[in-house]
């Protein structure tokens, strides 16, 4: 790692509980950075934060970069802040968190950086376990949290650094990894891009960003990713479940929530993998940390022991409880494909269990271009409840609301669909609806799992109101 001295460097992030700050200001502040940041919400990542002794302010107030060197603040923070504004008045550098990220991942002999529509998160965790069983210590900056740890980042060695690269605003083009992993593309983000071709060439610009020494493992299955190989003028491998995937898996059984496969070599049978998490999806996800371990020369039978210990991200297909013999799960996904790979693994968890889906959309733009195609994947629920635009950092679009995906899902054939323009409502409803053996799935990248969490609470206030 470069000689760096941070110790008289303060810096300061603004909405530093977000899954992508978070885990670089953790990283940072291992590095002996002075750390400090501010969020409007209080939330585990944010307590997590202040028990390693950053400092968290509950407001965003000029006040709070008064004594900062740098302000870090990410793509969804505007230019009219407080604290930006501040910054710029006192001569304080403000940076976008991709551009230290990009600055970080320099001073690693080997970058690794994982990009893709879905799996960004769990396939970067699953290269940082398999490396760290193989025998090596990477460090590591994730999107979410890992449900044995509240770890969102680390800094445990200088050889290997495992990130995801972020296609949103075109943030990953600030990154040249040694070693790239494309899971898939699929229309997304199209109010930055503008059009499909452009988040496509978008994905290019980042492959070929890749050292020329290096190479990209690449998500056979996809189409685009397929139809995209031609271009890329880097060193590639393949991964997936078709005939000509370098690192396929073959065999795939699904038992519960685990997933079992064995792991073909360019035809050579090399071992049995189990998986203590369900979906066809992560079985590719694994694919991709084999495929890595095994060209970097590491001893693939150990790396398998990290995955096969791997339990989930938080708000990865959770599991939040059983009750009454309903079990509740909790989910981030919020593209139709998401949507899909999480009902399948469900269908698959719990074969001839009702599946009650609650559907969060997440951005106004994201509704109105893929309303039809969340329709389609809804049809792998018995029951989808429509909740209304979770809008983030968008203004409202005319015209747009939950009613278009709940009129899709109609089109499509979902055996029933409800509609609320108030989640408030929800809890006393599911009374009337839910019933023993149902697979309750909350999904969106909003704050739908406060959703779950009032539906838990309502149902047990029910049971015990009537005990």
């Amino acid at each position: 790692m470069h000689n760096i001295q941070p110790e008289n460097q303060h810096l300061h992030f603004i909405g530093i509980g977000g899954a992508g700050m978070s885990s670089m200001a953790h990283v940072l502040h291992q590095m002996g950075y002075t750390v400090s940041g501010s969020d409007m919400r209080s939330t585990e990542t944010t307590r997590y934060l202040a028990t390693l002794g950053i400092e968290i302010f509950a407001e965003q107030v000029a006040e709070n970069i008064v004594e900062a060197d740098l302000v870090i603040y990410s793509s969804a923070v505007p230019e009219n802040n407080p604290e930006r504004r501040a910054a710029r008045e006192a001569g304080i550098p403000e940076i976008r968190r991709a551009e230290i990220l990009g600055d970080l991942q320099r001073m690693f002999k080997t970058s690794i950086g994982v990009a893709g529509t879905h799996g960004k998160t769990t396939t970067t965790t699953l290269i940082s376990r398999a490396l760290e069983s193989a025998g090596v210590k990477p460090s590591w900056v994730i999107g979410g949290i890992m449900n044995e740890s509240e770890e969102t980042g680390r800094l445990d060695g200088a050889d290997y650094f495992v990130v995801e690269a972020d296609e949103y605003d075109r943030s990953f083009h600030t990154l040249s990894p040694t070693i790239a992993v494309l899971n898939n593309i699929e229309a997304d983000h199209l109010d930055i891009y503008k059009s499909y071709d452009q988040l496509v060439d978008g994905f290019l610009v980042y492959c070929n960003k890749v050292a020329f020494y290096g190479f990209i493992a690449v998500g056979i299955d996809n189409p685009e990713l397929r139809r995209l190989i031609p271009r890329i003028n880097r060193r590639i491998i393949t991964f997936g479940l078709a005939d000509d995937a370098d690192y396929r898996a073959v065999n795939i059984q699904a038992d519960g929530l685990m997933s079992t496969f064995e792991l073909s070599h360019r035809g050579q049978e090399i071992l049995t993998i189990r998986l203590g998490v369900p979906g066809e999806h992560n079985v590719k996800n694994a694919l991709a940390a084999l495929a890595i371990t095994m060209e970097l020369g590491l001893p693939v039978t150990e790396a398998v022991k990290g995955l096969e210990s791997y339990h989930g991200i938080h708000r990865r297909f959770e599991i939040k409880d059983e009750i009454d013999d309903i079990i509740f799960i909790d989910d981030y996904a919020h593209h139709p494909g998401e949507i899909l790979a999480t009902l399948e693994a469900a269908r698959a968890g719990w074969p001839g269990h009702r599946l009650v889906a609650f559907f969060q959309p997440h951005l106004y733009s994201r509704t109105k271009s893929l309303a039809k195609e969340f329709g389609e994947a809804l049809t792998r629920a018995d029951v989808a409840v429509i909740c209304e635009i979770y809008p983030a950092r968008e203004k409202p679009i005319e015209g747009v609301t939950s009613q278009l995906i709940a009129d899709a899902c109609h089109m499509a054939g979902v055996p029933v669909v409800h509609y609320f323009t108030d989640t408030k409502t929800i809890p006393k409803f599911i009374h009337s609806q839910l019933r023993a053996g149902d697979v309750v799935i909350t999904m969106g990248a909003g704050d739908i799992d406060k959703l779950n969490d009032a539906m838990r609470d309502a149902w047990r206030k029910d049971a015990n109101d009537l005990a």
